[in-house]
């Protein structure tokens, strides 16, 4: 026997609870150990109590800080909910919160957070009361909308419109994520590299990116034209062969090839250039999965107008939804490759040249009871055996 046999011994709550009043009396003590239930009215009165101790534990609601922010939850014109800080209080905005207009704004989740934490007080305009279903019986408001004695808002309303996903962007999955990442003390940001107001990724070009575009279709275009020249000789090579059981045809046919670059090309069956490399005309197409977070290591230097390369770029999932598909593989590895990136980010994989198999994401799985579970995806570094010049 030792004393780490005292760590299967069930809590009693009604100590707690007793250490969360006034003179409690000392530090929480052990409640009397049962081994068996025995059917007496005094061991179940003790369970009862502790029973109603954990439950008023649980729905204790906790008063907001002493030097906490203030602001107003809008709905804006394009549909997205956003909360302007009429008050700010706190070292919080300096990880957190974007300028607009010379106003400090937070996301949803921004303001959540800092609500669950009891460092923040919101109330609501007039049009968001209404999407919301607020009552707002005798509540007056100004003209301009701008509140004059408002409703205030829960945390349970942000949940609603982030579980919703009413800002077309912040899920539940999402939320659980970046609220784990910030209890661990990391810095979260929105994703640099995916369009925060929409859930789709669209890939779009530049002008430089475009002339680019222009050149790739050109050599499309000359692809295309030596396909159909090299099927047409095949189909000759076919018909020819029709007539004779004991002819053979070779896979590279006189005066197809001209060098030894185009030797290759028509022998190659894997791809030129490594499977992971953005291709670079415009793509347009709907992935389940993006990179949702960029996520700093704590730094109390950091800055929000120079935040630097992120240590990791985040993927979210749930448990219940299948792993990403090869193209939405293909299209987040296209994403995140030639981005700069942290070489001590991640620690080495035993036996591999991991460090130098660049890029790489964190894919963030969240479950019902599982919590959130994180799984590393990275390039494996392989290119294709054609060189690319002769």
């Amino acid at each position: 026997m030792n004393d780490d046999d005292d760590g299967d011994e069930v809590a009693d709550f009604s100590t707690l609870l007793n250490k969360t009043k006034k003179g409690g009396g000392g530090a929480p003590k052990r409640g009397k150990k049962t081994f068996a239930p025995d059917d007496t009215s005094a061991q179940q009165k003790s369970l009862d109590q502790s029973r109603d101790a954990l439950f008023e534990l649980i729905g204790e609601i906790k008063p907001l800080a002493t030097q906490h922010s203030i602001g107003i939850l809008n709905n804006n014109s394009d549909h997205t909910w956003t909360t302007t800080l009429q008050q700010k209080r706190g070292t919080y905005y300096q990880f957190m919160g974007h300028s607009v207009q010379g106003n400090m704004v937070l996301y949803l989740e921004e303001a959540a957070w800092l609500m669950n934490r009891h460092a923040l007080s919101c109330s609501i305009t007039q049009s968001g009361s209404a999407l919301l279903n607020i009552n707002t019986t005798g509540v007056g408001y100004l003209g301009d909308d701008t509140i004059a004695s408002a409703p205030m808002v829960t945390f349970e309303d942000y949940c609603s419109l982030m579980f919703a996903s009413m800002d077309g962007w912040i899920t539940y999955e999402k939320y659980q994520v970046y609220a784990y990442l910030k209890r661990l003390g990391y810095i979260v940001q929105r994703s640099s590299i995916t369009s925060p107001s929409s859930s789709t990724n669209t890939t779009s070009l530049s002008s430089p990116e475009r002339k680019e575009g222009k050149r790739s279709w050109i050599f499309q275009l000359r692809q295309l034209a030596q396909y159909t020249c090299h099927r047409i000789v095949d189909l000759i090579c076919v018909f020819a062969s029709s007539f004779s059981s004991f002819s053979t045809r070779p896979l590279v046919t006189h005066y197809q090839c001209s060098n030894y670059r185009s030797v290759y090309s028509a022998l190659r069956t894997i791809k030129f250039n490594p499977w992971h490399t953005p291709n670079s005309t415009i793509v347009e197409q709907q992935h389940h999965y993006s990179v949702a977070w960029d996520v700093y290591k704590p730094n109390p230097k950091w800055k929000k107008r120079d935040p630097g390369v992120p240590d990791f770029r985040v993927v979210v999932g749930s448990m219940n939804d299948p792993l990403p598909s090869p193209d939405n593989l293909h299209h987040l590895f296209s994403l995140l490759y030639g981005l700069p990136h942290k070489d001590n980010a991640y620690h080495p994989i035993r036996n591999t040249r991991s460090m130098q198999s660049q890029p790489a994401f964190l894919m963030a799985l969240v479950g019902n009871a599982e919590g959130v579970t994180f799984i590393r995806l990275q390039s494996d570094g392989i290119s294709d055996i054609a060189p690319l010049s002769i």
